[in-house]
């Protein structure tokens, strides 16, 4: 874009008070490398406000925390601008997401001795102290040794699911029979995919459940929102053609050097901070917002009796989640989120359809 035009390029980017999850320095190395004309937002617990509004742009409950950020610099962009480039689908075509590295990984871990692997490391990993920073060491490595025996496609799935098969059992006011198993799901398009290796085929899944489902579906609704037109220019399908006939070891060399080609690509084009900078993803610091500054806000909308007069959900165990979350037992962040996305949702459209 720097190239062809005339103009400085105008850049629009999110951070957040929250070191662990701010980004903003990165921004500015690349705002300053292609002197562009760069506007910053920072994103604060109040924007929580937003909610019931965002649950009507999405018309569902979409339980995806980062619609937040999407949102907010949707917003910032269509102050200067009518149409913006996004990013979206180069970690799908290009092999970049920490879950493709955590695969090669996993086939390492489990040539190791079974009495290690299955007890003596997770026994280790189980004991490491929750922390609510991003996506923190002990979140993934608890991740990893509790799906890294699994067979490839119910690995890459358990880096996705949110609530397990045991965990609705105890959600579910019902129990979970007559519910399928959407792991059904992953393992039909993995099979689905003609590619022999593994990492094309866990790229299959995503490309095909995870992009247009969840990441296209938050860009696109968040920016229209705003009146912003985004473009996605990796998913020309020229650009997603030619990924997907690259060889794996192109896209993920080694155990951990993800989207390779395009690193190599960009070298002549971007500062080595950002090159050589770890894989970040748009978190929001959800983890320490819910037991701090959103807590009472929580509190009040997954009360006992609220919860209750939806007759899907056990309060109990809705309870349970909220305490051992505040308590750091265990970060189940994105597990309530989920339930007080769905909670809203279900007010708006369910409890009192009329208004909505």
């Amino acid at each position: 874009m720097r190239e062809v035009s005339s103009q400085p390029i105008q850049t629009f980017s999110i951070g957040f008070a929250e070191q662990s999850y701010d980004e903003l320095a990165y921004a500015r190395v690349v705002a300053d490398a292609f002197q562009t004309d760069h506007h910053e937002l920072v994103v604060r617990p109040q924007v929580v406000d937003l909610l019931p509004e965002l649950v009507r742009y999405f018309d569902e409950p979409f339980a995806d925390s980062t619609a937040i950020p999407v949102y907010c610099v949707s917003k910032l962009a269509r102050e200067h601008v009518k149409v913006a480039l996004s990013g979206e689908g180069g970690d799908e075509v290009f092999a970049g997401y920490e879950t493709y590295a955590a695969y090669k990984i996993a086939s390492v871990y489990q040539r190791l001795p079974k009495l290690l692997a299955t007890t003596v490391i997770p026994a280790i990993i189980e004991r490491l102290p929750v922390s609510h920073n991003r996506v923190s060491f002990d979140y993934k490595a608890k991740r990893f040794v509790q799906g890294a025996l699994l067979p490839p496609a119910e690995g890459h799935y358990w880096w996705k699911v949110i609530f397990t098969e045991e965990a609705k059992a105890a959600l579910y006011a019902g129990g979970v029979n007559g519910f399928a198993d959407p792991f059904r799901l992953y393992h039909h398009v993995y099979e689905q995919c003609p590619a022999a290796d593994v990492l094309s085929k866990i790229q299959h899944i995503d490309t095909k459940i995870w992009l247009p489902d969840s990441i296209l579906v938050k860009a696109d609704r968040m920016s229209m929102a705003n009146s912003l037109e985004a473009r996605v220019p990796f998913l020309d399908h020229r650009v997603v053609e030619f990924g997907t006939a690259l060889p794996s070891h192109f896209k993920l060399r080694g155990l951990t050097n993800k989207k390779y080609i395009l690193k190599r690509t960009m070298l002549r084009h971007l500062p080595k901070r950002v090159l050589q900078g770890k894989k970040r993803g748009f978190n929001v610091p959800i983890p320490v917002w819910l037991g701090r500054d959103l807590r009472d806000f929580v509190h009040d909308v997954l009360n006992p009796q609220n919860i209750k007069e939806t007759g899907l959900f056990n309060s109990k165990t809705v309870y349970e989640l909220l305490r051992n979350h505040e308590e750091m037992h265990m970060d189940y962040s994105r597990n309530i989120w989920s339930l007080l996305i769905f909670t809203l949702w279900y007010d708006e459209y369910i409890r009192h359809p009329q208004a909505a």
